[in-house]
């Protein structure tokens, strides 16, 4: 029987960063510098080790996933719908927020700091489903934990993950929509507004609570947040260089 030539258009869609070459042994992974075989070996461990259910083996993976984002080494898309490199990240994105159903305190401060890492980070891209899991969490945090400086920390996280997208959407529609412009403007706009506000406020002002816990979370995702709109300042410069 001859193959059918449109065969290929049947074919799930694939993330943006998804390469042609089939062999997963030199196909690149989420993970810096490592194949998809080994990114998935590494990433597996951890995704299996918090179905376990024991707080500190949770503790230590959120913390490594935590690391992992912050430093730089995982990247891509995250998509359930799209290729092996995207549905492997997307399953590690929701294993970290299942996590907040074990009910502890440390575990649940821990899933809210890799969430912001992954939302906030200039190399992870979460689509879909994933991101609707990563919103409906913090949400669910902030309903049903016990802790008040988790609730509040949870309530603030969304406000957070909204702000970071519409800033985000801000530049690229900036860099697209005015052609031969430049798209650096609205970021400037958008960065030295956050910047002067984070920098002329007062410390215990930060929070409606001094407590040391929710202050480092909070001060921790400023300096996230400015990281952030930094990476996309140089990503839209460098698009209006090209188009000038």
């Amino acid at each position: 029987m001859n193959p059918n030539p449109n065969s290929q258009s049947s074919t799930p869609p694939t993330s943006p960063s998804a390469q042609s070459d089939p062999d997963s042994t030199t196909h690149p992974g989420v993970l810096l510098d490592l194949s998809f075989n080994d990114s998935e070996l590494i990433l597996s461990a951890l995704i299996n080790a918090v179905v376990l259910g024991h707080l500190k083996i949770t503790e230590a993976v959120l913390d490594a996933v935590q690391k992992l984002i912050a430093h730089g080494y995982l990247r891509g898309e995250a998509n359930p719908t799209w290729a092996p490199d995207a549905k492997l990240l997307s399953k590690l994105i929701g294993s970290v927020c299942k996590c907040h159903d074990l009910g502890d305190d440390a575990v649940e401060l821990l899933v809210i700091k890799s969430i912001l890492s992954a939302v906030t980070s200039v190399l992870i891209r979460i689509h879909g489903d994933s991101l609707l899991q990563v919103v409906r969490t913090c949400y669910d945090i902030c309903l049903e934990s016990k802790n008040v400086v988790n609730q509040t920390t949870a309530k603030a996280s969304l406000g957070f993950i909204t702000k970071v997208l519409q800033d985000i959407d801000r530049v690229f529609n900036a860099g697209t929509l005015r052609v031969g412009a430049t798209p650096t403007g609205a970021c400037d706009e958008a960065f030295e507004t956050t910047t002067s506000t984070v920098e002329s406020t007062n410390p215990a002002d930060l929070l409606d609570s001094t407590d040391k816990d929710m202050l480092d979370v909070k001060y921790w995702g400023i300096s996230m947040y400015k990281t952030t709109l930094e990476g996309q300042k140089r990503r839209a410069g460098g698009q209006g260089g090209r188009k000038g």
